[in-house]
């Protein structure tokens, strides 16, 4: 496609036209006639109360044909805001705004030229975005804050916000477990829905999930990527912000926007009621019982379940320490030790990394191979034009979702990887060498598809190729003996500490914990993709009714937080069944 050539805004319009007209008229076939042959249709709750990505012309008018009755007053206009524009022997690129009486919500199409004439669209992605009549109280639309004039209430600001967190004489609609930025997002985003929420911390302050991890972490996406609904970092911090920053971040996060947090609060347990539509919640808050009757519960305690250890024959003869890498603080514990780790994604790069930098001797066994990315290539290459210094985040969010996920994997495998993997010849080659065994495969399909498989470097990297931290690629450990572990292959080395940087399970085994078999049992898997090419039970319906799963690195919580709220939201109206 040559842009010279194209009138981008002309080709927008001209199918936007089309495509109102053919909704309006309740024609499914004519909307699919404005779509590629292998075209894609990418939604969020617009024309069901799901997520759901469509491939294929036909699949595309026999997923709508149903649902007219929703999108039939379906109105696209182009956002006023982003120019469309044709992206250089590539395709026609617009975001468009929607209003029906569902709700307002945003979207993305990108068009090729048609063989017939005119153009007819690849990607087409929408998502709602507000519900009609529970607007978030953001901007034109704040609360006014004060009365003047006649009887004032004799109720301050502080009284109010001291009953609304004791909850003594209402029940929060919404309880959500973990204070982490996944379930302060939350409650942020349901805060401004009019939806009531409390969310249950086990921790002494929020923040602290973050400030008692591994004392070298820091962030490993850049700031610009990483905002919070309603409260933009400051332009004044760094691109990778260190772990308690961030974690008091989150605590002044809370109490800014007036989130209802329950700290030193143990979840012990909940039962559902099929007939009440609402779920028995006990808890203890520092020592004190209380009972809580919502209509929801929100596991947002991540997107991983609990720890993976595997057993291993002789651990309890080996005379060291064997620990999974989530009980790893500060590498100074470690002075004067040999140290194996069991495994090579972030984690394992991360600690290696800190061990070698504190001169301990350190192992990395490779199980399999890893893709490796340098933070500042990656971030360069994937972020162009979506997020960095004075961009646009919702335009960057936008553009970001409205990939199909297997279109998203193609274009970061063939095209994105590739260039990274360019930049980053020598560090790869050098890895090569000392014996690192790399996967080519995008990082975004590895984090969908897996959740771990790689490492985004900054610093590791550098410390394997020197030598700092010895490679053992291809093995498993066998077995342990009093004074170190034997390799698969044969070989043995000795240890004085052993960790495990083997990743986590499956949520539903917290579920299971927390809720029961039954329950667990009712539950989808969480994370991979589904046969509808979209992420399985997180942000959406798990299988439990009045149960949803809230996870994702920082870009996902900020993406998706609207769209579950909204779920949760909808649900309180009695609008799901709709």
């Amino acid at each position: 496609m040559t842009a010279q050539r194209i009138d981008a805004r002309a080709a927008t319009e001209e199918w936007v036209g089309a495509c109102n007209a053919a909704l309006a008229g309740g024609d499914a076939a004519a909307v699919g006639a404005l779509f590629a042959e292998g075209g894609w249709w990418r939604d969020m709750l617009v024309s069901q109360w799901d997520l759901q990505t469509v491939h294929g012309r036909d699949a595309i008018v026999e997923h709508l044909a149903p649902r007219l009755d929703r999108l039939g007053a379906l109105r696209l206009e182009i956002d006023p805001t982003y120019e469309p524009f044709a992206v250089p022997g590539a395709w026609v690129q617009a975001i468009l705004t929607f209003e029906s009486p569902l709700g307002r919500g945003s979207g993305v199409v990108r068009l090729n030229p048609a063989e017939s004439g005119g153009f007819e669209a690849w990607t087409f992605f929408v998502r709602l975005e507000e519900l009609a009549g529970h607007e978030p109280t953001e901007g034109a639309n704040r609360p006014h804050g004060v009365q003047h004039g006649g009887r004032r209430e004799q109720v301050n600001w502080l009284d109010r916000r001291r009953k609304e967190l004791a909850f003594e004489d209402a029940e929060p609609a919404v309880v959500i477990v973990g204070g982490g930025q996944s379930g302060l997002a939350l409650a942020a985003e349901l805060k401004q829905m009019g939806v009531s929420s409390l969310i249950l911390e086990r921790n002494a302050r929020v923040g602290d999930n973050w400030r008692k991890r591994y004392r070298s972490l820091v962030l490993h996406d850049p700031v610009h990527s990483d905002h919070m609904p309603f409260l933009p970092f400051p332009s004044t911090w760094p691109v990778f912000m260190p772990k308690d920053k961030f974690g008091d971040w989150l605590e002044t996060y809370a109490s800014v926007l007036e989130l209802n947090v329950w700290t030193s609060t143990e979840f012990e347990g909940a039962r559902w009621d099929e007939a009440g539509n609402s779920w028995t919640v006990e808890v203890d808050r520092d020592g004190e019982k209380r009972t809580l009757r919502p209509h929801h519960v929100v596991l947002a305690t991540g997107i991983s379940g609990l720890p993976k250890m595997p057993t291993i024959p002789g651990e309890s003869e080996f005379r060291g320490r064997v620990m999974h890498s989530s009980a790893f603080s500060d590498a100074a514990d470690f002075q004067g030790q040999r140290v194996v780790i069991v495994g090579a994604s972030n984690s394992a790069h991360d600690i290696a990394h800190d061990l070698a930098e504190n001169g301990v001797a350190v192992t990395m066994v490779q199980r399999s191979a890893t893709q490796v990315a340098t933070s500042k290539h990656m971030f360069d290459v994937l972020f162009e034009g979506l997020y960095g210094e004075g961009a646009n985040v919702r335009h960057g969010d936008l553009l970001a979702s409205s990939f199909p996920l297997p279109v998203l994997f193609d274009l970061h495998r063939d095209v994105a990887f590739a260039e990274i993997q360019r930049r980053d010849a020598d560090m790869i080659e050098g890895l090569k060498a000392a014996g690192f065994q790399f996967n080519p495969t995008g990082i975004q399909e590895l984090f969908y598809q897996r959740g771990g498989g790689y490492y985004i470097n900054v610093g590791a990297a550098e410390a394997i190729i020197d030598g700092r931290v010895r490679m053992r690629p291809g093995v498993e450990v066998e077995r342990f003996t009093p004074t170190g572990v034997v390799y698969t292959d044969g070989t043995s080395e000795d240890a004085d500490t052993v960790i495990f940087a083997t990743g986590y399970g499956n949520v539903r085994e917290v579920v299971g914990e927390l809720f029961g078999e039954e329950v667990r049992e009712r539950c989808t898997d969480v994370w991979g993709v589904d046969e509808g090419d979209e992420i399985r039970g997180v942000w959406r319906p798990t299988g439990q009714d009045g149960l949803w799963i809230m996870g994702g690195n920082l870009i996902l919580v900020r993406q998706q937080a609207r769209i579950l709220a909204l779920q949760l939201r909808a649900a309180e109206s009695g609008l799901l069944a709709a």
